[in-house]
């Protein structure tokens, strides 16, 4: 039976963390492990966490144990390969990503996808917040980079996406510059003949 972690990389959400949670449990209606990855004790988003743990027994508390246990690039590491699931999803702790799109992300991901892209510049798709003129640079370097490359996804560099434990295990994160990874590893997984959607 497949699994799925959710690895939401966190830094004093202390605000947003119950809100993220009631949201990914209502629409993940699957079996899932939601791991919250902090890089220190007191960051203020744990004691929220703590007390919704019995409500939600898919919450896992993971230190960010990476490089030198600080920044989103280690939390993710972290999340990516101290987990053992079969799949990984990376979900921002802001509650700008989709929930609700988890689930069909796995649909496509056991199809034979291993890297399933959420986008905000295709059909069906948005981007909230943000300066019109930083949106809009997004989307036509998104698109630039496309075209050029035949790379497979509309959004590469949005960070919402799903990777199979094949993909991780295969590809090296070599990448600092926090949430950009997630646009090396969907240049790598194209390289290397990886399916996405």
């Amino acid at each position: 039976h497949p699994t799925l972690a959710v690895i939401i990389p966190v830094y004093d959400e202390g605000e947003n963390i119950e809100k993220l949670i009631r949201l990914v449990e209502a629409f993940v209606r699957i079996p899932h492990q939601l791991v919250i990855v902090y890089d220190r004790e007191d960051d203020n988003t744990l004691p929220v966490a703590r007390q919704l743990m019995p409500e939600f027994p898919s919450i896992t508390l993971m230190r960010n144990c990476h490089g030198d246990g600080h920044g989103v690039v280690n939390a993710i590491k972290t999340g990516f390969y101290r987990t053992e699931s079969d799949y990984v999803v990376l979900f921002t702790g802001d509650c700008t990503d989709q929930p609700d799109a988890i689930v069909p992300m796995l649909s496509l991901a056991l199809q034979g996808n291993d890297l399933v892209s959420g986008t905000r510049y295709s059909k069906g798709g948005r981007k909230y917040g943000g300066p019109w003129l930083q949106t809009m640079l997004s989307r036509w370097g998104n698109l630039l980079f496309q075209r050029l490359t035949g790379l497979p996804i509309a959004d590469p560099t949005y960070s919402f996406k799903l990777y199979s434990r094949r993909l991780l295990d295969s590809v090296r994160i070599e990448g600092r510059g926090g949430w950009a990874i997630s646009f090396e590893l969907a240049i790598k997984a194209h390289l290397a003949g990886f399916r996405m959607a």
